[in-house]
């Protein structure tokens, strides 16, 4: 088939586009994973990644707003990540590739599959591959109000607009930022502590029910107790299905 310059000139300018304009299918699904804490700084709070799935296109990919450049100064390294000073990425890869570290650090991984029609779903995919675009993968680390947990409640909120109801935590407007984090630190007081010393009383403000998502088991929690409302008015669970891809980390251990 020939082509003019003028085609080609198109082609050109657009493919870096056309190249993530994947159209899912009906036998697409897309997950939270939430992975359960590890005993590295980074790792103390758990992980949440999104998974997407569709036999029709062989898709079966993670994207992990957890990417970062690690220090061995643990210490310095603790410092910027409560001063908000790392900047993460967002990454991409394979199932069975993220789920490998998780097979070795015996950390134990769930997945919540969304209960989303097709369209809600391409959305959702299409805002994904939109924030992986080179320009914007990279994002300033804010332990609390922007991070691998919050970016993904966002993108759902953005994505599924005013048809999602998210549910109401129990500890929604209960606890400061402070005292969230001081019951997961008890391995780490020194971490705690400085934690205290560098972000002082900004910290001591109650978290609502959305900035409770900054950590990975409470939006977990939120979306298991969460709901759509269809065009009919009609409500219905925002989770269509729960399972453990990997068993929590008390089941790996070796019987005597």
């Amino acid at each position: 088939m020939f082509l003019n310059f003028k085609s080609l000139l198109i082609i050109f300018l657009f493919a870096p586009f056309l190249s993530f304009a994947t159209t899912l299918t009906n036998s697409s699904t897309i997950s939270l994973l939430t992975c359960d804490e590890g005993n590295e700084i980074y790792s103390l709070f758990g992980h949440s990644a999104i998974r997407v799935q569709d036999r029709n296109n062989t898709l079966d990919e993670i994207y992990n707003w957890g990417m970062f450049e690690f220090s061995e100064n643990q210490a310095e390294f603790g410092y910027d990540f409560a001063k908000g000073k790392l900047v993460y990425k967002l990454g991409k890869q394979k199932f069975q590739n993220f789920i490998y570290e998780y097979i070795y650090f015996k950390r134990g991984v769930r997945e919540q599959q969304l209960n989303l029609n097709l369209q809600q779903k391409q959305r959702l995919y299409d805002a994904i591959k939109e924030n992986y675009l080179p320009e914007n993968r990279s994002y300033k680390y804010d332990f609390f109000y922007d991070n691998c947990s919050s970016r993904i409640r966002d993108l759902l909120i953005s994505s599924i607009g005013d048809s999602l109801i998210l549910a109401n935590h129990p500890d929604a407007d209960k606890y400061s930022f402070r005292e969230i984090i001081d019951l997961r630190l008890n391995k780490m007081p020194w971490l705690d502590l400085g934690i205290d010393l560098v972000l002082g009383k900004k910290i001591d403000v109650k978290v609502s029910n959305h900035h409770l998502m900054f950590l990975p088991s409470y939006m977990e929690e939120i979306l298991n107790m969460s709901y759509i409302i269809d065009s009919s008015g009609e409500k219905y669970p925002l989770l269509k299905t729960t399972q453990n891809c990997l068993p929590t980390s008390s089941i790996f251990q070796k019987k005597k």
